[in-house]
């Protein structure tokens, strides 16, 4: 990645035009409600320098319990929803990715939530989402 940028819990990147953010860890409540949404407020913009970009976030290496809150919370944000041009989620398990389906067709979002079990997956969505936005054929 060429840029990166670390805090207690989340680790952020850019790479091939998409940006990457990991959680890593147990996330405490007080974490995902306060802190979370203003870390990636702050460390988007910057490392996007200003372009609207794809982000994927990484949810493989925190507990299932984490990754829906962190999915409730991230999936409906207006504000993140702003700073890019599309979300994906990555998630180690298949049934983790059907109960986020389930959940973003039933919150019927603006911009969709797209959610992978493949690493390779998310990224080839993201490249073709930010070639098509930018019109790099």
């Amino acid at each position: 990645m060429k840029k990166e940028v670390e805090f207690d819990n989340m680790e952020f990147g850019l790479d091939h035009n998409f940006i990457h953010c990991k959680f890593k860890g147990k996330l405490n409540k007080t974490f995902l409600q306060l802190d979370m949404e203003d870390i990636i407020i702050e460390v988007v913009p910057t490392l996007s320098e200003i372009n609207y970009k794809p982000i994927i976030f990484d949810l493989t290496q925190i507990s299932k319990l984490d990754a829906f809150r962190v999915f409730k919370i991230l999936s409906r944000n207006s504000n993140i929803k702003l700073l890019v041009l599309s979300k994906s989620f990555l998630v180690k398990s298949f049934d983790l990715k059907l109960l986020f389906d389930l959940c973003s067709f039933k919150c019927g979002a603006v911009v969709p939530n797209k959610v992978f079990t493949s690493y390779n997956q998310s990224v080839k969505f993201c490249s073709k989402d930010y070639e098509q936005f930018n019109a790099c054929y």
